[in-house]
């Protein structure tokens, strides 16, 4: 990179070196004639700088490098031309007298402010640079060479900068020159000292706003005029395009099929002839084109594209040029625009086949044939896009098109929607059998037809109703569709309300056109007759034939259209020029506003536990109002009800379900039955609905149910349609039942059975709440089960009674030398409702009644423990010391009230209420053996002393200071230790006590006190 313009130096710095004023004088000359050489010589060498940018100008590929070195160029050429100027300034000067210091003054101010310029000219190089080459950086992302060109611009520059370095050289020359003429030059001193001070600022970088606006200037003028250039180049390469498929074959190849051209028309017609709209005319052997369209993405995301750029090939890099041409495109989900940018790089392409193309091409390019001429594979196409057809730089994407034909479908059933209702659900007046019927009853002569789908009447070109030979008539009395049933009501629609005739996207995807007629074969003969009273209301969106997939009707207002019923029939046609359906489908719509009501109710029964269990459940109540059900009293009601996969589940229902009220909570029996209505003026005072004793297994758990009433008047006209949305909600598990309050300790439950015929027992209402059933609590709750959880049952240890609420395992787990004891069994709790639960098998694929058994919220562990392995033993005081007899057979005593015994609750017990019936101590100990231990580790057991048996205990008696050898330990005050040696000497012995007991599960437990007494052998 090219550096800063130049080193400028100060005039101070060469104080110290001028001795003679008239010296320096004397060799102005001199000095000044070495400088024009350099001066010349700079010249030179950005001459040669020049030459090389003008090969890279010739050489550069576009408009943005061009311009880019051109820039270049004109800083060079500038550059050239003020060295020029200082070299013709410096050749003056050598012709000036010496003696004239005024003309050398003023040479050297004009070679300063001249090299100043070059200053400026060579920073605004700079900065014109930095800019070009950040433009270009970006440019170079785009194109590999063109950051070639860039990276040989950069080493032409630093060139340049060396050269630059003579210019510097000059500079300082006419420094010393401007210092030596210090005295000459002293009435401008301040102005040359300003000079200076900016040549250096120059030189540590700093700039003046001034100066910045001139480079500013220079910069805009060079460059702002090639930045639209720079950007468009960088926005509209292309790097990358693919398809957005979703379709895929057997072998998950993803591809998209252009649909482009039709199945032969099978008649010669015009469907919707003299209609309104857009007829469609059909000639028999004729193929329609279409126009279809995929979606392609590129990057980057913000690159230009217009439709000249796309084209599509196969692997031979053949393009449909001439057969299909780009219509149009447009940026995915944007406005359609003709050329533009994707703010998200997704395009939607839109093809069509040219006018009279080439069907015999079209079927070459589509796919590849057999020697027989039958359809061997589908040629793929990918997407192509690059600035032009001869661009060489193109990109292409994945091969996923497919040109396809005859791809619609021959619809031989006509389905639509009125608004959001399937036709399926709409009431026709066709009752099955050769029956149709008006809504008052009287008997329309028409029937409803269908194709009759036997291959023999392919391609069933136009319906054949009479003929003398009746094997030719290609027409079957539509079984399928009698809709003039109870629960199918006419679809209610309010005068001035448009309504939309609609297709699913399947149906509208091969249906060609469709329009709407009044369904005159229908009407009644009545006077005046129906067909009139229909024509009268002027209904807007009749007879208007349209390509699309939905039609608008309306009847207007003010057309005394309230409370009639008006038919209309739906003709559609397929792309082969067939009928759908060959007479047509007709619906009916019944002209009034109709009162809507949707209430939402939750049923569930109380989470507590009850005896018999429950098998209902009911709902609180909700919103409903009937005020506009007027017209409907004494009317009749159907109620459908349907869960949320759509399975008609009425008859699991009763209408005594429903329970209505009115604002003072006054029950109003609104369904007189289950098909009619209350037949009075309370009919409009429901304020409420909530439901109740629903049998709970009939409703599936977590399924959404809906109740449509729909209230009719006297005629059956629709006055109202009400929904009540309703759930089943399975209860909780029962709040009554909780452990006591920290009760559990890290979740574990740890418990000090008894014993009872080989099992550890304990009752659980001792920790639990809401266990027992009744209020002595020696009864508990049959379906209140506390479990272990296990997954191999045959491994369950821990048992639990309902009836007796006892829980139990084999006595062996309070055993300490067993290796279960200890063990935390998993536990949980459940409470079983009963069949209540109706959930979906996924192995059976069925829907199962089952028991609902929801589990207390945490699982929690349980432990057998052992009471006296619990225990604490310690001395009361400081341990005791004994003092050995001398003899074998002389006792030693160690008094009760010395021990220490604690259980785990710290409660301290008396081992000599170990015999006294109702003591912790006679629950849980049956006896207990002494030893005395000895030695380092102290596994000498009774070496000098034993307790004998009938002699273990002995009772002190205060008075007479003697003891007295008793058998039942709850007699005794004091330990007897029995001598097993005679006299000898010896130091202290320290010994421990260990209690051996038999506790009330006959296991032993072995405890040894922590802390030993100690044994002399001399008096104390």
């Amino acid at each position: 990179m090219v550096g800063t313009a130049g080193t400028f130096t100060s005039c101070k710095d060469y104080d110290d070196d001028i001795k003679d004023l008239q010296e320096q004088i004397d060799g102005q000359k001199s000095d000044l004639s070495s400088k024009v050489s350099a001066v010349e010589s700079s010249i030179s060498s950005l001459q040669a700088a020049q030459g090389s940018l003008e090969s890279a100008i010739a050489a550069a590929k576009d408009d943005a490098e061009k311009a880019a070195l051109e820039a270049q160029n004109k800083a060079i050429e500038t550059a050239k031309a003020e060295l020029e100027t200082v070299k013709a300034e410096l050749q003056a000067a050598i012709k000036a007298s010496a003696d004239d210091v005024d003309a050398v003054k003023a040479a050297v101010a004009n070679a300063e402010e001249e090299m100043s310029k070059i200053v400026g000219r060579i920073q605004t190089l700079e900065a014109f640079k930095t800019t070009t080459e950040t433009t270009l950086a970006k440019l170079a992302e785009a194109d590999v060479a063109l950051t070639d060109k860039i990276t040989a611009l950069n080493a032409d520059l630093v060139a340049l900068g060396n050269r630059l370095t003579a210019v510097e050289a000059q500079v300082i020359a006419l420094e010393n020159y401007k210092t030596s003429n210090d005295a000459a030059v002293s009435a401008n001193k301040d102005a040359i000292d300003k000079l200076i001070e900016d040549l250096e600022a120059l030189q540590e970088g700093e700039l003046t706003e001034a100066m910045i606006q001139k480079i500013a200037e220079q910069v805009t003028a060079v460059v702002g005029a090639k930045l639209d250039v720079v950007s468009a180049a960088l926005n509209k390469k292309v790097t990358h395009v693919s398809l957005y498929t979703t379709t895929m074959d057997v072998y998950n190849t993803r591809y998209v099929d252009l649909n482009l051209v039709s199945a032969e028309a099978v008649r010669t017609w015009t469907f919707g002839d003299k209609l309104a709209g857009e007829p469609i005319s059909f000639k028999k052997g004729d193929k329609e084109t279409f126009e279809e369209s995929f979606i392609i993405r590129v990057s980057p995301t913000n690159a230009t594209l217009d439709k000249s750029m796309i084209r599509l090939v196969n692997s031979q890099m053949n393009d449909l040029n001439g057969l299909l041409e780009v219509k149009n495109i447009e940026a995915y989900k944007e406005l359609v625009t003709t050329r533009g940018i994707s703010a998200n790089g997704l395009w939607k392409v839109s093809v069509k086949l040219v006018d009279n193309y080439d069907a015999d091409a079209y079927k070459a390019a589509a796919a590849t044939y057999g020697k027989d001429g039958k359809k061997d594979k589908d040629i793929l196409y990918a997407v192509m896009i690059g600035d032009s057809a001869t661009d060489l730089r193109q990109v292409v994407s994945e091969y996923g098109l497919i040109l396809a034909a005859d791809n619609k479908e021959a619809l031989r059933k006509l389905t639509f929607n009125v608004d959001k209702t399937s036709v399926a659900e709409i009431r026709n007046r066709w009752a099955g059998e050769d029956n149709s019927f008006s809504e008052d009853g009287t008997k329309v002569s028409y029937k409803e037809l269908a194709w009759d789908t036997d291959e023999k009447y392919s391609p069933w070109a136009e319906p054949i109703i009479k003929n003398d030979d009746a094997s030719k008539i290609n027409v079957i009395a539509d079984a399928d569709d009698h809709r003039n049933i109870e629960g199918i009501p006419a679809y209610s629609v309010k005068a001035g309300q448009a309504f939309t005739v609609n297709f699913d996207e399947a149906v509208a995807e091969n249906v060609r056109g469709f329009y709407i007629t009044l369904d005159s074969d229908c009407a009644v003969e009545s006077a005046p007759s129906e067909i009139n009273a229909w024509k009268s209301y002027g209904v807007k969106g009749l007879n208007t034939v349209t390509s699309g997939s939905s039609l608008e009707l309306t009847v207007p207002e003010g057309v005394n259209a309230e409370g009639d019923y008006i038919g209309f029939r739906v003709y559609a046609v397929n792309y082969d020029g067939s009928l759908v359906d060959p007479d047509g489908k007709a619906f009916y719509v019944y002209v009034g506003e109709t009162a809507q009501n949707v209430a939402n109710l939750t049923l569930t029964m109380d989470a507590k536990i009850i005896t018999p269990l429950a098998t209902t459940v009911s709902s609180k109540t909700d919103a409903f109002s009937t005020a506009n059900w007027g017209r409907a009293q004494g009317g009749t009601y159907s109620m459908v009800i349907k869960d949320a996969e759509g399975t008609d589940v009425t008859t699991d229902f009763s209408y005594t379900n429903f329970i209505f009220k009115n604002n003072k909570k006054v029950v109003v029996n609104l369904l007189a039955d289950d098909t009619k209505l209350i037949d009075a003026a309370t009919i409009t005072s429901v304020a409420t609905v909530e439901m109740s004793d629903v049998v709970a297994s009939k409703m599936k758990d977590n399924m959404t149910y809906t109740a449509t009433i729909t209230a009719k008047n006297g005629t059956s006209g629709i006055v109202a349609v009400s929904t009540i949305k309703f759930t089943k909600t399975l209860p909780a598990f029962p709040a009554t039942v909780y452990p006591y309050t920290n009760i559990l300790v890290q979740n574990n439950l740890k418990i000090y059975p008894v014993y009872n015929n080989a099992q550890a027992e304990y009752d659980m209402k001792n920790v639990w709440h809401g266990i027992a059933k009744d209020a002595t609590g020696t009864t508990g709750y049959a379906n209140l089960i506390f479990s272990e959880i296990n997954s191999d049952p045959s491994k369950v240890v821990v048992d639990y009674v309902p009836a007796s609420n006892i829980i139990s395992a084999p006595a062996a787990l309070v055993n300490p030398k067993d290796e279960a004891f200890g063990t935390k069994f998993p536990m949980a709790i459940h409470y079983n409702y009963g069949k209540i639960s109706n959930k979906y098998n996924a192995k059976t694929k069925a829907w199962e009644v089952v028991d609902h058994n929801p589990a207390w919220g945490t699982d929690f562990t349980v432990e057998f423990g052992n009471y006296i392995y619990d225990c604490t033993f310690a001395w009361s005081k400081a341990a005791p010391k004994v003092t050995y007899p001398g003899a074998v057979g002389k006792s030693t005593y160690i008094a009760f009230s010395d021990l220490k015994i604690t259980d785990w609750y710290k409660e301290a017990l008396d081992l000599t209420k170990m015999t006294t019936s109702g003591t912790k101590e006679n629950t849980y100990m049956k006896s207990v053996t002494l030893h005395f231990l000895t030695g380092d580790k102290y596994d000498r057991v009774d070496e000098y002393y034993e307790c004998v048996a009938g002699a273990t205990y002995a009772k002190y008696d205060s008075s007479k200071k003697t003891y007295t050898t008793v058998s039942d330990i709850k007699e005794a005050t004091h330990i007897q230790l029995t001598s097993k040696s005679n006299a000898s000497q010896g130091s202290d012995v320290p010994t421990k006590i260990q209690l051996v007991f038999t506790d009330n599960f006959n296991y032993e437990v072995d405890v040894t006190m922590n802390t030993p007494f100690t044994m002399t052998f001399q008096q104390q």
